[in-house]
């Protein structure tokens, strides 16, 4: 029964993933519709509204740009692991197998990285880059406007 779950649970992850990552903006509902987006309005950060939302989360997870829980840790039935050396954690079930991994790697800017984001259900990993828009002691609010989702995971 624990492994039916346990697939469920990886073939679930996979749609999600898949659905966020092929997010596109939304188009004008035809020509010489000039309506605006209010959450488009700043061009220096078209997600503002978003990350706001985003940043009022507070469990470990992965999460669309309403923001929704995609896939969330439960203490029940996961395991965390963070490896501080190699910048990488990994959400795992009870028989070890991990159900999401994140690997960061640091860019020019202090706060912003490439992660990259994989599950063993989805054949290659998804790379975008993300933006540390939060931070606790426990804690890494991270923010990829590449597909607007959001992702927060355990801090050194």
């Amino acid at each position: 029964m624990k492994r039916i779950l346990t697939t469920f649970v990886l073939f679930l992850l996979t749609i999600c993933l898949a659905l966020v990552s092929c997010k596109k903006p939304a188009e004008p509902a035809g020509p010489g519709d000039n309506t605006v987006d209010p959450e488009q309005t700043d061009p220096e950060e078209p997600d503002a509204s978003k990350i706001e939302a985003f940043k009022g989360m507070e469990t470990i997870g992965l999460y669309d740009g309403e923001p929704s829980a995609v896939f969330l840790f439960d203490e029940m039935s996961h395991e965390m692991v963070l490896n501080v050396k190699e910048r990488s954690f990994i959400i795992q079930d009870d028989a070890l197998l991990p159900l999401l991994s994140v690997k960061l790697v640091p860019m020019q800017e202090d706060d912003v990285f490439t992660a990259e984001i994989a599950s063993p259900s989805v054949e290659d990993p998804v790379n975008t880059t993300v933006k540390i828009v939060r931070s606790a002691p426990d804690r890494l609010w991270l923010w990829s406007t590449d597909n607007s989702t959001g992702l927060i995971i355990l801090n050194e």
